[in-house]
């Protein structure tokens, strides 16, 4: 891959990671809102479930990113 084609990857891939950082406080959130407040079991689920994919997926982002700047200073 070319120089230009890894540093486009790595901006566009620490976009996604900023933005899942992002909607996963968003969750954490609404969770603890939602434990404070009591709302239903079947929402805190889903609530809980949306976090833990959004928080899989921040980590799997952060793994791509090391390899990419990995290859990046390989390709200097």
């Amino acid at each position: 891959m070319s120089k230009s084609k890894l540093n486009d990857d790595l901006i566009h891939a620490k976009a996604n990671y900023w933005i899942l950082n992002v909607i996963c406080g968003v969750l954490f959130y609404f969770i603890l809102n939602g434990i404070t407040n009591g709302i239903g079991f079947l929402a805190l689920l889903t609530l809980l479930l949306l976090f833990i994919g959004c928080a899989f997926s921040v980590f799997k982002i952060n793994a791509h990113i090391k390899v990419l700047i990995r290859k990046i200073e390989f390709e200097i």
